[in-house]
């Protein structure tokens, strides 16, 4: 198998990487590439990993592709994604943005304590919260890479 990553550059999810770190024959792209280059790259690998950041209608693009504006992955590269039923999209909201796509899919992924902080409203001390947070962000690569 051929996996592409599409991993925009960004520190906060710096630890998605170990969900694809002992695949081999990989291409990793995390920036620098126009979106024509990548549906190039879409159509020739076997399965596509997508992680960062996102809304339930694309992958962001951090700022790391020149043309990409705020998305990378998007409405656009539906059709390419279609024909593959492997592909990994994990980002938040990405449960939203895969309706007619195959694969394995995140709903919501906090790369930032405070921000999972906000989303369940106090309920636990900030201590245990950010515990949960440095325990999810070591142990979901781990997981993942061994699924």
């Amino acid at each position: 198998m051929k996996p592409l990553i599409v991993h925009p550059k960004d520190e906060t999810t710096k630890f998605l990487t170990g969900i694809y770190a002992t695949l081999t024959s990989k291409t990793v792209i995390t920036g620098g590439i126009t979106k024509a280059e990548l549906q190039k790259h879409i159509d020739s690998h076997d399965q596509v990993i997508m992680l960062g950041h996102g809304s339930p209608i694309e992958l962001l693009s951090v700022n790391q592709f020149p043309d990409c504006g705020s998305y990378v992955i998007d409405g656009s590269m539906v059709e390419s994604l279609r024909k593959k039923s492997n592909n990994i999209f994990i980002w938040c909201h990405a449960d939203q943005f895969v309706h007619s796509l195959q694969g394995f899919f995140s709903g919501m992924l906090s790369a930032r304590p405070g921000r999972l902080g906000i989303m369940i409203f106090g309920m636990l001390s900030r201590t245990v919260l950010m515990n949960q947070v440095l325990d999810s962000q070591r142990l979901y690569p781990i997981i993942l890479a061994k699924g």
